[in-house]
């Protein structure tokens, strides 16, 4: 969710977007609930997120879809409105409404000024379309619009932004060994990483997916960073202002694809 991170404080919705990063939903959402009972941040973005990690755990979908129209429908916040109506269109996507979902991929590409987000709805329209290709009639210059920024699509964008499918697409959720890392150790030690995924995240990831591979994984991970970081290449805007960059296990996975 690198888009969410682009406009937030350090504070509860800080708080919780960084919750959000590490795939911790449950007590994102509850962070979000408190923080927006207390009254103690914007509470658009707090409810926006906490609808996002209520989709993540397995919320209904369709107790979820009035929440995010509602936040699109008030235009109050234009980052908030264009990261729902994204999220809006996944949902209305894996709901079968592919041309309510283009309205809604529509809506956060023309909307956001935030780079990674727009690269997100351009290519979830562009899978969309290629899946839905009647879609395309009358609406030529959106076409023209995601051809220009096909070149920068790349594997783990198209892995992102395909079609949901709830049943084999939700992100794995962290083990009791990374959780006590979080807790203990890193509040020690200090946030070192400097690619996104966090190193800890992405042995998460590696782990779900590929078992005991993860080990020699984050190994080879540890020793890129500083090829990585120093190469500045897809830059991360987080909290505070703090660059990161994107270094996705689909990036390093793709060659034990059968």
């Amino acid at each position: 969710m690198f888009f969410f991170t682009a406009f937030v404080r350090a504070d509860a919705l800080g708080l919780a977007t960084e919750l959000m990063r590490q795939n911790e939903w449950e007590l994102c959402r509850r962070e979000c609930r408190r923080a927006r009972m207390e009254r103690v941040g914007p509470a658009e973005r707090l409810l926006l997120l906490e609808t996002v990690a209520s989709i993540r755990i397995g919320a209904d979908p369709a107790a979820c879809i009035p929440v995010l129209e509602g936040i699109v429908s008030t235009n109050a916040d234009r980052q908030a409105t264009a990261i729902a109506s994204y999220e809006l269109g996944r949902l209305q996507w894996q709901a079968g409404a592919p041309a309510a979902a283009l309205d809604a991929f529509e809506l956060a590409f023309m909307t956001t000024t935030n780079k990674t987000l727009f690269l997100h709805a351009s290519c979830a329209m562009f899978q969309l379309l290629q899946e839905n290709r009647s879609l395309k009639k009358g609406r030529e210059d959106l076409v023209s619009q995601i051809t220009t920024s096909r070149a920068e699509y790349h594997a783990a964008l198209f892995a992102a932004t395909k079609k949901p499918d709830p049943a084999i697409d939700r992100p794995a959720t962290p083990s009791w060994i990374i959780r006590f890392y979080r807790s203990q150790i890193s509040p020690a030690i200090g946030d070192r990483c400097v690619l996104h995924p966090s190193c800890s995240e992405y042995y998460t990831q590696t782990r779900h997916k590929h078992g005991l591979l993860a080990i020699p994984m984050i190994a080879d991970r540890f020793i890129r960073e500083p090829d990585v970081s120093n190469a500045k290449a897809r830059p991360v805007v987080m909290p505070g202002g703090r660059i990161y960059y994107a270094d996705p296990v689909e990036d390093h996975d793709f060659w034990m694809t059968p």
